[in-house]
């Protein structure tokens, strides 16, 4: 059995790197979509979402670009992924737990959701950076 965030959290997070990494020129749907390899129709939701939720601003039209609301070192995980799926639960809230095994899943989601709280968009590019060997990301086409 594996605990892990939902598909949407990842493509959200893997959105948000690719618009910071685009900085003030900002970053277009159909890139977001090819370099991180996210169904075109499923990043629309997401950049909905984000938008809505004020990380992300969006321009319209055929060239409309995505660019980063605020700086990558004050966004926090646990904010993308409150707006992508709300707080972090270790349980299916439609069939919870015994009180007691409940009450100790409710710790252990709060510690985690206290942990997504420490780390910010800032430290994510960095990790994939390091995960590069330092490398510039490069696209072809």
């Amino acid at each position: 059995m594996s605990c892990k965030l939902s598909q949407r959290v990842d493509y959200g997070i893997r959105a948000m790197v690719e618009i910071a990494n685009a900085g003030s020129q900002g970053i277009t749907g159909a890139n977001i979509a090819q370099r991180s390899q996210i169904p075109k129709p499923f990043l629309k939701q997401i950049m909905a979402t984000l938008v809505k939720n004020g990380f992300v601003e969006s321009s319209r039209g055929p060239q409309g670009k995505y660019k980063l609301v605020r700086e990558p070192s004050e966004i926090r995980l646990s904010a993308i992924v409150q707006a992508l799926e709300g707080t972090v639960s270790l349980y299916d809230p439609s069939s919870p737990p015994g009180p007691a095994l409940r009450f100790l899943f409710d710790q252990l989601s709060q510690a985690v959701n206290a942990e997504l709280e420490k780390v910010t968009l800032a430290e994510c590019i960095k990790a994939i950076d390091k995960d590069r060997g330092g490398q510039p990301l490069m696209f072809y086409i």
